[in-house]
């Protein structure tokens, strides 16, 4: 499937509490789904870790969603063994996974109790259904998103291969994150932002591009991509 070109690419939308957020974001979910699967066999879904999306989960998951037809990953993922419970695919395994959604299809970056090989990473990455419907991107109080961390971000915006190795400020400081080139790999993206401290971030990042500094910024300094920015004011998250 190749994909659309975007009639505008920031869209910023303001809601008053997560919850309502919450109920927009599934809509633009289902909507997104099956829209793709009117002219495809496989839609896909890439969701951060973090706890962005814990409540998300819990709700998506009782959607009745043709999930056998539906691949899920993630943004990135912590190089933790997959029950850890720091893993960001634990969480989706439990969270997601579950009820009317067990039937998706789960692409790990981590499936053994080892750090596992870019290439081998790489290699379960291809069998998801590029480009994604939907790129959930949480965003940290540094204006971080998926594993692109201030003082990383050249390396990574020139990367051609799908993932690669990051090193965190905190623990656990191993990651592995997709690229920029494969997170602006979608139809849309959904940026979240939920609290007073990250919106302020993001303002500042909509003007200074500089993504080394301010690793967010690199969705509003591109035109490929639809960003929706769902913007939470109360930071009730």
């Amino acid at each position: 499937m190749s994909k659309s070109l975007p009639k505008q690419s920031l869209i910023e939308r303001y809601y008053q509490t997560t919850q309502d957020a919450e109920e927009a974001l599934l809509q633009t979910i289902c909507d997104a789904v099956l829209h793709r699967l009117q002219t495809e066999s496989r839609a896909g879904l890439i969701f951060p870790g973090g706890r962005s999306p814990r409540r998300l989960f819990t709700r998506l998951c009782q959607l009745n969603l043709p999930w056998s037809k539906i691949w899920v990953t993630l943004s990135d993922e912590r190089l933790v063994a997959p029950d850890d419970l720091q893993s960001n695919g634990k969480q989706v395994r439990e969270l997601l996974l579950q009820e009317k959604a067990a039937s998706a299809h789960f692409v790990p970056f981590v499936s053994k109790p080892f750090v596992e090989a870019i290439d081998q990473v790489e290699k379960r990455l291809v069998e998801f259904p590029w480009p994604a419907d939907v790129v959930m991107l949480g965003m940290g109080d540094d204006a971080h998103t998926a594993s692109l961390f201030p003082g990383q971000f050249p390396e990574m915006s020139t990367a051609s291969n799908l993932v690669m190795e990051a090193t965190a400020p905190s623990e656990p400081r191993n990651r592995i994150s997709l690229t920029p080139k494969f997170l602006l790999n979608a139809e849309r993206i959904i940026l979240w932002v939920n609290t007073p401290t990250k919106l302020a971030r993001y303002q500042e990042a909509k003007t200074n591009s500089n993504a080394d500094k301010l690793p967010i910024s690199f969705l509003f300094d591109q035109s490929e991509t639809i960003v929706e920015a769902y913007l939470i004011s109360s930071g009730n998250s």
